[in-house]
């Protein structure tokens, strides 16, 4: 009975040891020993291309179209109609619309899943759970402002 009990804290000190090394932030501190801003967390140690280029969302691929200014009023206008609350925060809606965008241009298996992901997708937060109906709304919103 030693035997496994010792064998059970061994597992146990050598599973926590790989949490707290998994843990480990210093990739996200400055050389100050400051915390990086979300925005610099991922940034590249030396300057270059990476450094100068936007932000973009890591969930979208580069061949989704982004709205141009005239076509993310339109999109915030129709969204705001569905609900005010999806429009709360601007760039969150377009980046949640490019997903949107993304997901009706290559889905196949037709619109009814389409539009429940993407009422779950704006979903949460100072938004009520929104139905499919609603996500097909949203789906027509962003397929005709800027999703074609």
């Amino acid at each position: 009975m030693q035997r496994k009990t010792v064998l059970g804290v061994a597992a146990g000190v050598l599973v926590l040891g790989v949490f707290v090394v998994g843990c480990d932030d210093d990739g996200d501190k400055a050389a100050d020993g400051k915390r990086k801003s979300g925005a610099d967390a991922g940034a590249s140690a030396t300057p270059g291309k990476a450094d100068t280029a936007p932000a973009k969302s890591p969930e979208v691929p580069d061949d989704v179209p982004s709205p141009d200014p005239g076509q993310t009023a339109d999109l915030v206008k129709r969204l705001g109609e569905i609900h005010p609350a999806l429009v709360a925060q601007q760039d969150k809606a377009v980046s949640r619309a490019r997903n949107v965008c993304n997901d009706a241009r290559w889905s196949e298996e037709g619109d009814a899943g389409v539009n429940a992901r993407a009422a779950a997708r704006f979903s949460g937060g100072d938004v009520p759970t929104l139905t499919p109906e609603q996500g097909g709304r949203i789906v027509t919103a962003v397929r005709e402002s800027f999703c074609s």
